[in-house]
């Protein structure tokens, strides 16, 4: 098991999936280290919902196919562990 920080790390030098390696090895590190730990959760930003309808497909899309979002560990790993998709410009990244 990966932590978090280090995961999101790793996640965010594979998005976007540029070659299917990429999208296969982000898919695999979201199973082992989040879906596969009960405890652990992928959460989306209010703003990445609110444009995608809250359609998964949509939102798994916008990370494999874009270049606006980030992986980021949650903000309360004590009681919400695992990590948040946010849009880069949420976090003033350029």
């Amino acid at each position: 098991m990966m932590e978090i920080k280090k995961l999101c790390d790793v996640l965010n030098q594979h998005i976007p999936c540029i070659k299917p390696e990429d999208s296969e090895t982000v898919l695999k590190l979201l199973k082992e280290n989040i879906e596969d730990i009960p405890s652990r959760h992928v959460r989306w930003s209010q703003e990445i919902l609110y444009d995608t309808d809250s359609n998964e497909e949509a939102c798994l899309k916008l990370v494999v196919f874009s270049h606006v979002v980030t992986f980021v560990p949650t903000p309360d790993q004590e009681k919400d562990p695992g990590i948040t998709v946010r849009y880069k410009h949420e976090l003033n990244y350029n």
